[in-house]
Order: structure tokens, then sequence, then C-alpha cells
């Protein structure tokens, strides 16, 4: 089944349970195939920013790699994949903020999906966001800075050639703690 074929009443639900958040697992790399595979050219360039987007094996190791600096996290729908989170830590630095990134199936763009994702994200995220989280978004997805500034009122921002950076400072429990904090703006 494809995003395309989980359509209709379903995306009607997307606030509702219908729609299902997950840590991503190495099983869950032939549907993360298959979402990447779906995702109109326009939707990868401002997820990949140009880069190609066909999947390739290290890229379905990255998407689904949750370890000491990493946490992916999808939504499904009928165990179709409807869209993809994860942070990543700095390599360089253990204090730096996290960077984020995330993208979901152009069906199922503009019904809530993308910010349940962060926010599923950001709960289980506590081992790698110490700083903040860092991502950037192309300045023309208007709707992707939107919803950052919705989400996170007060995240910094500079634009450089087309790119908007931001960098957001989360209110996370520390690794030592199992308590899961939600989204602080």
């Amino acid at each position: 089944m494809t995003p395309t074929q989980v359509t209709g009443s379903a995306i009607a639900r997307a606030q509702d349970r219908a729609v299902r958040m997950q840590i991503a697992t190495p099983r869950h790399r032939e549907g993360l195939s298959q979402f990447v595979e779906g995702l109109s050219p326009h939707s990868a360039y401002l997820r990949f920013f140009g880069a190609d987007p066909r999947p390739t094996p290290r890229m379905l190791d990255l998407l689904s790699c949750n370890d000491r600096d990493h946490l992916a996290v999808i939504a499904t729908v009928g165990g179709c994949v409807i869209g993809h989170a994860m942070l990543a830590r700095r390599a360089y630095a253990f204090a730096e903020p996290s960077e984020l990134a995330v993208v979901v199936a152009d069906e199922w763009q503009h019904h809530g999906v993308g910010p349940k994702l962060v926010q599923h994200l950001v709960a289980h995220a506590s081992r790698l966001v110490h700083d903040g989280l860092e991502f950037t978004v192309l300045a023309d997805n208007f709707h992707a800075n939107a919803v950052v500034q919705r989400l996170w009122p007060l995240a910094t921002m500079s634009a450089d050639h087309g790119v908007i950076s931001y960098r957001v400072d989360v209110n996370l429990p520390r690794a030592a703690t199992t308590t899961r904090a939600p989204l602080v703006a």
C-alpha cells in the first residue's frame, strides 16, 4: 500500500488515532524506501534540498537509525509510512544543538502529521537534545516556516541565500531521567 492509497477518511482523521507514531527501526526499511520513492519531486526537493532522493542502502540505514547519536520516528497509517522525522547529534560537540529533519507524504501534508512527528520525536529525544535543536528550511517552503513559527515563536533565525536556519531552545530532561517532556515553546 502506498501513501496515495491511504487517503479519504484516514486523512480526515489525521488529528485522531488514524495516524500511528512510532520509533523507526531497520524493519521499516522497505516502507521507508516506498515512502521516499513516493514523494513528489517538489516535496523531495524541500526535504533533501535538491539531493537525489532515490533511496540508497546508506540513506535507508540513516532514516531507520536509532543509536546514541540519532533518533528517527515514523508516522504510519495501516502499516504504510506517511511521514518521517529524525534528530542527529552533531558529531563534533556533545553540547551543541541536535539537527532536526521532517518530511510528510504529499497527500498527508497540511493535516497535522508534521507537528505530531516533531512532538513524538522530541518527547523521546532527551538523550540527544542537550542544547536545543537546529534545522534549515528553504525560504520558499512557506508552510514549513509557518509551522516552525507556530510551534516555536521564540526560535532564533537567520537567512542566507534562500535558506532559513532556525535554532530552538527546548527544555528537555537530561538522559539520566526517564520523564517524557512535551514540546516547550
